[in-house]
């Protein structure tokens, strides 16, 4: 988050010039349309009617809405939530998560939380691979099946609907078109997947390994 954000955190939840709420859930949270209307192009078009003086955001859980909003506010989007049950997740529940946080941002043309979460994602995938090949082979092919089952259910994200922001789908192509992963690749099958959605970089990644097999 932008330090131009950080002085916005006094205001979160705070009734103080507030002049509108946020409604999801049973919760109704005061905001300030000038940090809405800066942060988000769907926001500042429903906004600038003056009349507008409340938001329903049912639609998404509340988790997911509280990690929009803090963003908005100049705090860590995963920061509310319980730092011991969210270690207990597994990774395909973390990354769920992710993506439910980076559909809310493409609804609302939050392009910054987009960028964010795109980062988050792409290095869990790269350190949930890493971190069990040297310490835990065993673990590793485990650890190739799961990666490439959650980047499976964003391919079919994106194939389903063509109203998402591609900065997601483009990270994860770039993090699958590294050269240091062929076993993770072999594992889970990685070109297969990406010749349904993304035929060129399944194309470029079957050209790399063979140059990687012959060197």
């Amino acid at each position: 988050m932008s330090v131009q954000y950080l002085g916005f955190r006094r205001l979160y939840k705070s009734e103080l010039l507030s002049d509108v709420v946020i409604s999801f859930g049973d919760e109704k949270v005061p905001a300030h349309k000038v940090i809405l209307m800066g942060a988000s192009r769907k926001l500042q078009a429903l906004l600038q009617d003056q009349s507008v003086d409340s938001i329903d955001v049912s639609a998404h859980e509340p988790d997911v809405v509280h990690a929009m909003l803090r963003w908005l506010y100049g705090y860590s989007w995963a920061g509310h939530l319980n730092p011991k049950k969210y270690a207990q997740r597994t990774f395909a529940q973390k990354t769920k998560f992710a993506i439910k946080v980076f559909l809310i941002a493409n609804e609302y043309q939050i392009k910054s939380l987009g960028t964010a979460i795109t980062k988050y994602f792409v290095d869990s995938l790269s350190a949930r691979m890493i971190n069990n090949r040297p310490n835990c082979p065993s673990m590793y092919p485990a650890a190739g099946a799961e990666v490439g089952e959650v980047i499976k259910q964003l391919l079919e994200l994106y194939r389903d609907s063509k109203d998402i922001d591609r900065m997601l789908l483009h990270g994860v192509v770039d993090f699958c078109t590294t050269s240091n992963l062929w076993r993770f690749k072999k594992d889970c099958d990685i070109m297969k997947l990406l010749e349904t959605y993304e035929p060129f970089s399944a194309r470029m990644m079957h050209r790399m390994q063979q140059d990687e097999d012959w060197s």
